[in-house]
């Protein structure tokens, strides 16, 4: 059976620097996760794969990459060996082996307080480059910060800065930003995790 650890921090500043301790996998020079990039939702058809039009624009405007040049491809959670095939109608890549997944087998679920300003967009990167499974923002009864559960478009950017930061981080798995809970479910939902730090 899969172990599962919940890690619960109180709200208030994120001082603390993540490192991938929960893979043997080593992480790729800056220079290699330039060239990382996502299968579009259809994944891989007969060896081929379009990438997603943010990623394909990437691909042809930013990095200016040519057929032929090599990427690394994510889709559905494995990475695999791919070389850029076609410039038509967007970018398809020609998809190799599958790579080694740093993903770990333990997989971890932050309860986070909700801290107020901007905090939680350094908080959801450094725990996504740290290797956490899921974030659930948590609202404590002393935090000035509050989410009412309909806040979609706090959520949606805290899942774009996860996006960002897994593929930074060389992780095929993007980190589930869930919805808000209160500090009276937390009991609740820690009996469906084992073991529980706090």
């Amino acid at each position: 059976a899969q172990l599962v650890t919940v890690l619960w921090r109180m709200a208030g500043s994120p001082e603390i620097e993540f490192t991938n301790r929960f893979s043997d996998a080593k992480k790729p020079s800056s220079r290699y996760a330039d060239g990382v990039m996502w299968a579009a939702e259809n994944g891989i058809v007969n060896g081929v794969a379009q990438l997603e039009a943010e990623d394909a624009q990437h691909a042809s405007r930013v990095l200016r990459l040519q057929t032929g040049d090599n990427v690394t491809l994510f889709c559905a959670g494995e990475a695999y060996a791919a070389v850029i095939d076609s410039f038509e109608n967007g970018v398809s890549v020609r998809v190799g082996d599958k790579l080694k997944s740093p993903e770990a087998s333990v997989r971890v679920t932050l309860y986070q307080g909700v801290p107020k300003g901007d905090k939680m967009d350094y908080i959801v990167q450094k725990c996504t480059e740290g290797g956490i499974h899921r974030i659930v923002p948590v609202n404590m009864p002393r935090c000035v910060a509050k989410l009412d559960g309909k806040d979609d478009k706090k959520r949606v950017r805290w899942q774009r800065i996860a996006r960002e930061a897994a593929k930074q981080a060389f992780r095929p798995v993007t980190p589930e930003i869930a919805p808000a809970v209160s500090m009276k479910q937390l009991p609740s939902l820690l009996k469906t995790h084992q073991p529980v730090l706090c």
